[in-house]
């Protein structure tokens, strides 16, 4: 395939700079739409503009006379800078594609301001068109032109790909199926306020299946018809972002800084409860719905309601519940069986069920999937099939699986790579040294050198690859390469050929608290298993404790079914 004729020009943001591209002679930056960037850094941090236009001396001349604050920021600075992107097959889908692709990179880049850096205020994704299946490479050439110019604010990709913003960003073009459901969860939403009912909107789906990009997709779209005045349905709506997931709850809330959209529209379950108790709130979108208390108690108040997502239906119009009950993890999130399938059947029926059924995460084949799978649910171990797209290895220590992770995280080539285990160890939130100790190998884990309250996640921070992460830590994230530790609450029976659970072994005394029964907790230690082995994007790497389970994992890689 030939190479894309791609054109950039740097000018100054000013009415000098417009003078000059009056002069420009390039004919793919006079004559076709073209993408451009006005830009200004301080303290070596931008905020930065990504727009298209048919005519950009005329569209320049608008900006240049903005009155919103964050372009008067950019007007009377003497230091703006503009670059203008032209390339041969520029029409007006391919620039608009681009100034949405542009956007979704820019959340990732670590150099612009974590404070309303991006000014821009709405997407463009767009559908088929002529020369849709070269937008990647058209895009790829555009940054690399582009990198040469302003090489921190177009950095390697490889440095936005490990960014969490980026993963979670409202930006990211949808597969057709979320896009689907983007659509149905809008108009459910406007159904329920233009008959004046509550309503509950369930999106189920299981690990990696595009559940938060859906979720922050929505969110950008409901608060941008919020303050527009085409949509007389949502025009003036307030709607919040519930997680209850302190790294999660932190990623959201930096995306929403960075497009200097309202932070306190996102919160943990608790203190939206707290705020608001007694009023009545239009949108509730609660992400890991599956994370929500079950029970009242200290944490969750009994005069909210017997659950938090009862006293949520209570307080919000419209409640869309993002919901996999393979991820609950702990007693006091637990929910019947019969409750689940009570809860889907009434969605249904009120024909607000959305589910999603593709995987977004994990790039294997569908036999590595089907082994994983009979891993995790049948708890049967067969032989590991080979594939090229996904890296499924055994190791015979910790060590040596360290190791392996340490070197891919250290290779740009693979970039985020880190290691996880099973609550099987002790650990408590005083600052000490907690370890995963396993014979001659042993490493802090959870928060020793990192700390729960700092901004970055936990799988972006630099010296979290001299930690082993546990669900905690990990869940609602991705890695490119994970190495899970499945520590001794997970057993295998050699007579049986049978994977088990030994809650005794297990340190996670909200997993296995006695409440709801052994079956309960039973299925949260095979949810946390799920959990930590549904991480990696490229490749998952393996150890057990427990020498049944090793040898046999050992022998599935050797090519024999257990």
């Amino acid at each position: 395939m030939s190479k894309v004729n791609t054109v950039v020009k740097k000018v100054a943001y000013s009415t000098e700079g417009l003078l000059s591209i009056g002069d420009i002679q390039t004919v793919l930056l006079t004559d076709y739409p073209t993408v451009y960037f006005i830009y200004d850094k301080e303290n070596l941090k931008y905020s930065v503009y990504v727009g298209e236009t048919n005519d950009v001396f005329r569209r320049t001349k608008q900006h240049l006379i903005e009155t919103r604050e964050d372009w008067q920021e950019l007007n009377t600075s003497q230091s703006s800078q503009m670059l203008i992107l032209g390339n041969e097959f520029s029409n007006k889908s391919v620039t608009l594609d681009l100034e949405n692709k542009f956007m979704n990179y820019f959340l990732g880049v670590p150099s612009i301001k974590s404070d309303k850096g991006i000014n821009n205020r709405r997407g463009n994704p767009q559908g088929k068109y002529y020369t849709k299946e070269r937008i990647d490479e058209i895009f790829k050439e555009a940054w690399k032109k582009l990198n040469h110019e302003e090489p921190n604010l177009f950095p390697d990709f490889k440095i936005i790909k490990n960014s969490a913003l980026f993963k979670s960003s409202p930006f990211k073009e949808l597969s057709e199926s979320q896009n689907k459901a983007q659509k149905q969860i809008i108009m459910r939403i406007e159904e329920t306020i233009s008959q004046e009912k509550d309503a509950l909107i369930l999106v189920t789906g299981n690990a990696g299946s595009g559940k938060t990009v859906l979720l922050s997709s929505v969110f950008y779209n409901l608060q941008l018809e919020s303050k527009g005045e085409d949509n007389v349905l949502l025009n003036g709506l307030k709607s919040f972002v519930l997680v209850n997931h302190n790294e999660q709850l932190s990623v959201y809330k930096q995306i929403s800084r960075k497009i200097g959209l309202d932070e306190q529209q996102i919160m943990k379950p608790n203190s939206f409860l707290k705020k608001y108790e007694g009023e009545k709130v239009d949108i509730v979108i609660v992400d890991e719905g599956h994370l929500l208390a079950t029970r009242n108690g200290q944490a969750f108040p009994k005069k909210y309601g017997s659950t938090q997502l009862e006293a949520l239906k209570k307080i919000a119009k419209v409640v869309v519940l993002v919901f996999d009950e393979h991820q609950i993890l702990t007693g006091e999130q637990f929910v019947d069986r019969e409750e689940i399938s009570i809860l889907i059947n009434e969605a249904n029926l009120e024909n607000k069920l959305i589910e999603l059924h593709d995987q977004h995460r994990m790039q294997m084949s569908v036999k590595t999937n089907n082994w994983l799978n009979d891993f995790i649910w049948k708890h049967k171990i067969n032989e590991i099939p080979n594939d090229d797209k996904y890296d499924l290895k055994i190791f015979d220590s910790p060590s040596k699986m360290y190791e392996a992770i340490r070197s891919k995280s250290d290779d740009e080539a693979y970039g985020l790579s880190r290691m996880l285990a099973s609550y099987d160890w002790d650990w408590k939130a005083d600052g000490q040294k907690w370890c995963v100790n396993i014979k001659d190998f042993s490493l802090p884990w959870n928060y020793y050198y990192t700390n729960v309250k700092n901004n970055i996640p936990w799988a972006e921070n630099p010296k979290s690859i001299a930690e082993v992460g546990s669900t905690f830590t990990i869940q609602g994230f991705d890695l490119n390469y994970v190495g899970v530790i499945i520590g001794p609450s997970v057993k295998y029976d050699p007579q049986r050929k049978e994977i088990f659970f030994d809650a005794s072994a297990s340190k996670n005394t909200k997993a296995i608290e006695k409440t709801h029964g052994g079956k309960a907790i039973n299925q949260n230690l095979n949810n946390e298993l799920n959990v930590l082995l549904t991480r990696g994007v490229y490749g998952l790497y393996l150890y057990a404790c427990d020498e049944n389970l090793q040898n046999a994992l050992l022998e599935a890689q050797k090519g024999n079914s257990q």
